[in-house]
């Protein structure tokens, strides 16, 4: 319920009472999908969200769109390729690791949601995704030892109420110098930015539905705090900002030179991006005017850091 308070936005927003449900889940995209036929705008974010009625279409769509082809494209620039064993953390419908498997990629998924839409359901039917391990059951896979060489994380971590926890979970299924690609992650840099995201979202107020933004210093410092190293950073912008938002052009020549530079930057230099990740976090706290590029990144890299104790 929210808060009869006549504070501030903080003060009047459901808080305590947001859960991250799949049955909820299941039932406010349901809810999304019969308002689409009279609503434009909500047919537009079903469509930008993968969350339209049409499941097949949707994951064609996905595997055909401008998304994936900056997601492959990192990753082979990183020299990851079929021999490296992938997990997906927090997948969803599943439609990315669905995707990279066609690509050629080693992935499996570990998603806790079972539900036909929102979860793993609609991808169990497909004949293509037969032979993919999927694990609803996050005890079993846990407890199951199975070890990976990198974690992908796509519109994920911001789901976690405690990213600590989780990463030093997650760290003990990577290898050594394993790896962890968090991709498209929701930021807000101040308390008003972060009630004012949550009022705006379509899910969060309306169905009681569990996320919430962080500033990028808070996902690094949460990785870091339990065994993790920020290994690179790609700024916002890259691939016509496919990487944040649903796109479906390429961009502009520039942003083409854009690209292919701050991916060089990202696989030849790594801690060039780290020191441009710092310096603009320092300029947004000190200097007269806020910038975007690095501390509202497309993309955090890390590495599995060993311990020097214990």
């Amino acid at each position: 319920m929210i808060s009869m308070s006549t504070g501030d936005l903080g003060d009047r927003l459901e808080l305590f009472g947001l859960a991250e449900d799949p049955e909820r889940f299941e039932t406010a995209i349901a809810d999304c999908q019969r308002r689409a036929a009279g609503d434009p705008e909500m047919a537009q974010l079903l469509e930008a969200t993968f969350y339209d009625a049409d499941r097949a279409a949707a994951f064609e769509r996905f595997g055909d769109g401008a998304e994936l082809r900056a997601i492959v494209k990192l990753m082979r620039h990183l020299g990851v390729d079929g021999s490296t064993r992938i997990v997906e953390v927090g997948g969803g419908p599943g439609f990315l690791t669905w995707a990279l498997r066609r690509e050629g990629f080693t992935i499996e998924l570990v998603e806790p949601n079972p539900c036909f839409v929102t979860g793993t359901g609609y991808l169990r039917t497909r004949p293509d995704a037969q032979g993919l391990t999927i694990w609803n059951d996050l005890g079993a896979w846990y407890g199951s030892g199975r070890e990976y060489d990198l974690v992908l994380t796509h519109n994920c971590v911001h789901h976690f109420r405690s990213i600590s926890f989780v990463a030093a979970c997650l760290r003990q299924r990577l290898r050594p110098d394993g790896r962890w690609l968090m991709v498209r992650e929701w930021y807000a840099e101040s308390a008003e930015e972060t009630f004012a995201q949550l009022a705006r979202h379509p899910l969060s107020q309306r169905f009681s539905l569990y996320e919430f933004p962080y500033p990028a210093e808070h996902y690094v410092s949460s990785l870091e705090n339990v065994g993790f190293d920020l290994e690179l950073v790609l700024p916002a912008g890259v691939d016509n900002g496919a990487l944040e938002a649903y796109v479906t052009g390429q961009g502009s020549a520039f942003n083409r030179l854009y690209t292919q530079g701050a991916l060089g930057l990202a696989g030849a230099l790594p801690w060039l991006t780290r020191t441009a990740f710092r310096a603009e976090q320092a300029w947004n706290r000190w200097g007269p005017r806020r910038v975007g590029l690095y501390s509202r990144p497309a993309v955090l890299g890390f590495r599995r850091r060993a311990l020097t104790t214990g």
